[in-house]
């Protein structure tokens, strides 16, 4: 969709089904602390609740800013995809030293400056089944929306048992 200025209007405002995180739910840390810093939002019970009712003894989402604040052993997120975003979401999660998995379209794995902030010998993937489709709020009302990419599991020093993992 266009916005006045004749732009694209970048939407971040979807939201992860719960199926999303079943799927791999053998590849979470159960025993750590989750930090999902991008699943608090009044509209959305979402992540947190999912990641707790998959058996995380400990979940911390807060709406505090990402950039100053750092909680958890393992963070486990769906965060915003654009590249003005992203790239700084990036650089923070490499800055923490901490495992994380995030949720992203294939295509970002081509990105300069994905390739350019993470290491690659400690990248791992996880690659669904199929697309995941995720849902918004419009005038108050959850909608599904069919999903126009594929996205994967992009981890980070998760030190899981593949390289490359197919669900």
């Amino acid at each position: 969709m266009l916005n006045r200025a004749g732009k694209f209007k970048v939407d971040n405002e979807y939201y992860t089904p719960r199926s999303a995180w079943e799927q791999i739910s053998q590849f979470i840390p159960k025993d750590k602390v989750v930090w999902e810093p991008f699943g608090y939002g009044k509209k959305h019970i979402g992540s947190p609740q999912f990641l707790r009712d998959l058996g995380c003894k400990q979940v911390v989402s807060t709406n505090e800013n990402f950039f100053r604040v750092d909680y958890g052993d393992v963070i486990i997120t769906n965060p915003p995809f654009d590249q003005q975003s992203l790239e700084p979401i990036l650089k923070r999660l490499v800055h923490l030293e901490k495992p994380f998995i995030l949720i992203l379209p294939t295509m970002k794995l081509q990105t300069k400056y994905l390739q350019s902030a993470l290491d690659p010998k400690h990248i791992q993937l996880i690659l669904p089944r199929r697309t995941i489709n995720f849902y918004q709020f419009v005038d108050g009302e959850r909608h599904c929306r069919q999903c126009a990419f594929d996205t994967l599991y992009l981890c980070y020093k998760m030190n899981l048992e593949h390289t490359v993992n197919f669900l």
